[in-house]
């Protein structure tokens, strides 16, 4: 008869390769099997089948640094509410059941570093979680995810680093409230669903190195205070929404290194502060929407390497401090506005490289 709180039982058997009887060890009043195989690292399979886990609330840490631990089998963790590091650094578990997860809250780093985790992954009845911080990070073999999260909340950089992810399905994101880093640096992500971050406050680096993204569609609304480098080197995106950004202050990087952008929605841009590197690199860009700039004070690197821009509107630079780098590169510009510099401190290297320009 296993305790009623297992709480590591087997934790660090660290010469162990099998664990033989598993299915003789009754389980039918345990409630908490947290770390309860942690950092097993030579086992290669656990047949935990046989567990009667219909008490159990929490596997928090229940296999973290089995590193060698290949298949795990379906068990029942219907009345699971958190699964938190579960399989955190499994680097070489290849799959996972389609685990049924209706009351869980909380999976973060669940899956973190199951760097040979591949396919697809199923999370049925997921419509309880709230929390996904790091959840799937580094699980840099998986294609897809498929998981229905009309409750999330947290999904701070939830998918991030999954570098082979080309689909994400039914991931409700109107709870959101921090989608920082959601899928940062899924290069080959490609089918995105229209994501509608209602509650969002910070986007910051949501979609950072999503390379492979042509055109995406989602929705804001004035709790949106931050959108830092939302955007940053999505080289292949062509097409935004116009999007709710009436009280972002902070826009830095946010379409730095987008490529392929040649135009620009007229975004609500009264509340921002710092447009630092704002449109860098944006090669391809060619005009902009006249900005209300009036509450800018970091303008440095904002149009670095826009080399097909000639034009620039006449933007409110009264309450601007840094202007460094601003127009480094631009090699079309064929002049700028008279902008009103009385507050500038640093403007170093503001027209390096500008070959064309003829009138200041």
């Amino acid at each position: 008869m296993a305790p009623e709180n297992s709480f590591a039982l087997f934790a660090k058997y660290i010469n162990c390769t099998a664990i033989n009887g598993l299915e003789l060890l009754d389980t039918s009043n345990t409630t908490n099997m947290e770390y309860m195989f942690h950092h097993c690292y030579n086992i290669t399979t656990l047949d935990v089948s046989h567990f009667n886990t219909s008490k159990v609330t929490s596997t928090n840490e229940m296999f973290r640094g089995c590193y060698n631990l290949i298949e795990v089998p379906n068990f029942d963790i219907n009345n699971v509410i958190s699964m938190d590091s579960m399989f955190y650094g499994c680097n070489n578990l290849t799959t996972i059941p389609n685990f049924k997860i209706p009351n869980v809250k909380t999976l973060s780093y669940t899956f973190w570093e199951c760097s040979n985790l591949s396919g697809n992954i199923i999370l049925e009845n997921s419509y309880n979680v709230t929390t996904m911080e790091s959840t799937f990070r580094y699980c840099s073999k998986l294609n897809s995810i498929d998981m229905n999260t009309i409750s999330l909340g947290d999904a701070f950089r939830a998918f991030a680093d999954c570098y082979n992810l080309t689909t994400i399905s039914n991931i409700d994101v109107s709870n959101v409230y921090s989608g920082t880093g959601m899928f940062m640096n899924c290069y080959n992500l490609i089918n995105i669903p229209y994501f509608n971050f209602s509650n969002a406050s910070s986007l910051v680096s949501t979609f950072a190195n999503c390379y492979n993204i042509k055109t995406i569609d989602i929705t804001t609304t004035n709790k949106l205070t931050t959108t830092k480098s939302l955007f940053y080197y999505c080289s292949n995106l062509t097409n935004l929404p116009n999007f709710d950004t009436s009280n972002v202050t902070n826009m830095g990087d946010m379409f730095y290194g987008c490529e392929n952008l040649t135009n620009l929605p007229n975004f609500n841009t009264n509340n921002a502060i710092d447009m630092g590197g704002m449109f860098s690199e944006c090669i391809n860009l060619t005009n902009l929407p006249n900005f209300n700039t009036n509450s800018a004070i970091n303008m440095d690197w904002m149009f670095y390497s826009c080399i097909h821009l000639n034009d620039i509107p006449n933007f409110n630079t009264s309450n601007v401090i840094n202007m460094g780098s601003m127009f480094q590169k631009c090699n079309n510009l064929i002049s700028i506005p008279n902008f009103n510099t009385s507050n500038v401190t640093y403007m170093s290297y503001m027209l390096q490289n500008c070959q064309n320009l003829t009138e200041v």
